[in-house]
Formats: C-alpha cells, structure tokens, sequence
C-alpha cells in the first residue's frame, strides 16, 4: 500500500515497520509538510495517490463528507480510533497486522474512510 502518514501517526518505528512489511510509506518530514493542517495533509495524500493514516478521526470524517459532496475523490483514510481503556490502544505492531488484513480482503479503500481498529 502507498501510505502517508498524518503528524499525530508519523513516529519512526510505525514508519519503519511498515517499510519492513513492503509498504511505500511517507511522512510529513518527508512531504516537507510537518506542522501543516489536515487540510494540506490529505491534499497531498490525494495528490501523491496515497491512503492517509491518522488518529484525527473528526477532522478526517468531515474533510471526507466535504471531497464527497463535492464530487471528489480521495485514495482512501485510515483512522486509529482512541481507546480509553490503554491495553485495547493499537500499537505500531498492530496497525501492520491490520492493514495487512485489510489488504489481504481486497475491500476498496477509495473514497472510504476505514476505521483499523475493526480490522485487528
């Protein structure tokens, strides 16, 4: 999967780790966008044909209606939801297995807006 990776997911070890797992995978440092809006963020997603994985599900669910509305398209976004309770929190191990699920189902990822936490 062509990935890009929102600030709030950009840490090294998720990076590397789905590098490992044969992903082609990006990050804000890498787009020269660190620090920018999610609005610019999923911009370059779009532009660049990559999926974009955030936990800033709000955001994203709203950008998502907004491109659809307007009879856009999008690659697709990956949300990691919060779970309150810190033992059920997906880890970097676990966003891999899931999007390895999730690749391996053949679902369609454009225009979708997919929540990973189901796909563990």
């Amino acid at each position: 999967m062509r990935l890009y990776l929102d600030d709030n997911r950009a840490d090294q070890r998720l990076q590397a780790l789905l590098t490992r797992a044969g992903h082609d995978v990006q990050s804000p440092a890498d787009a020269g966008l660190r620090g920018a809006s999610d609005v610019r963020h999923l911009e370059y997603a779009i532009r660049c044909h990559r999926l974009l994985l955030t936990n800033d599900s709000d955001d994203f669910w709203e950008l998502d209606q907004l491109i659809l509305t307007a009879g856009g398209r999008h690659p697709g976004i990956l949300l990691i939801r919060f779970e309150r309770d810190s033992r059920k929190a997906m880890k970097p191990r676990h966003i891999v297995a899931a999007l390895q699920r999730l690749e391996t189902s053949g679902m369609a990822t454009e225009n979708q807006v997919i929540a990973l936490n189901h796909w563990r």
